[in-house]
C-alpha cells in the first residue's frame, strides 16, 4: 500500500513539476513565439509548398484547339479553325491553364464581328488533330440537322496566346 502511495507522490511531483508541451505561456507580457513553440511552418512556406506542388503537375503541350460561338435567339453558330497552340500549359491531365483567355479571344472576336451581346462559347481541344477534326464533323453534322446558320471564321481568327 506504501509502495503505491510513494509511487503516485512522485508522479504528481513529476507532472507537476515538468512544464507540460500542450501548455502556452501567457502571451499578453511576451506576445512573441519562442524557438520551439507554435507551428513549425508559417502560412507563406504551405502556399509556396502548394503551388510547387501544382507547377509539379503542370506540364506544357502542343494542342489543336477550334471555339464555336452562337446565339440561341436566331440560331447562328460561328465556328472557327482548327489551330495548333505550342506550350499550352496543361494541369492535371487536361486542365487548361488559359481556358478562359482562349474562350474570351474568340468570343471578343465574334461580338465586334457580329455585335450580338447574346452569345454562348465553347472551345474544344485535343492532343491530336485527327480527333479533333473528328468531334468538329460531328458538331457541324448536329447543327446542319438542327437548322443552324453556320459561319465559318477561316484564317482570320487566331486564339490569344500569353
Amino acid at each position: 500500500m506504501r509502495i503505491r502511495f510513494y509511487i503516485s507522490l512522485a508522479i504528481l511531483f513529476f507532472i507537476t513539476s515538468v512544464q507540460s508541451v500542450a501548455q502556452v505561456p501567457d502571451r499578453t507580457r511576451n506576445p512573441v513565439l519562442q524557438p520551439g513553440e507554435g507551428l513549425v511552418t508559417s502560412k507563406t512556406d504551405i502556399e509556396s509548398m502548394r503551388v510547387n506542388k501544382q507547377d509539379k503537375r503542370a506540364k506544357t503541350v502542343d494542342v489543336y484547339m477550334f471555339a464555336l460561338s452562337f446565339s440561341p435567339v436566331d440560331s447562328v453558330m460561328y465556328i472557327s479553325d482548327i489551330e495548333k497552340i505550342e506550350q499550352a500549359v496543361v494541369r492535371n491531365k487536361w486542365f487548361l491553364e488559359d481556358r478562359k483567355l482562349f474562350e474570351e479571344s474568340f468570343q471578343d472576336y465574334v461580338r465586334a464581328k457580329v455585335g450580338d451581346l447574346q452569345l454562348s462559347s465553347l472551345y474544344f481541344y485535343e492532343k491530336e488533330k485527327k480527333v479533333l477534326k473528328k468531334r468538329e464533323q460531328i458538331i457541324r453534322k448536329n447543327s446542319k440537322k438542327k437548322r443552324f446558320n453556320i459561319n465559318y471564321t477561316g484564317s482570320d481568327f487566331r486564339f490569344a496566346q500569353n
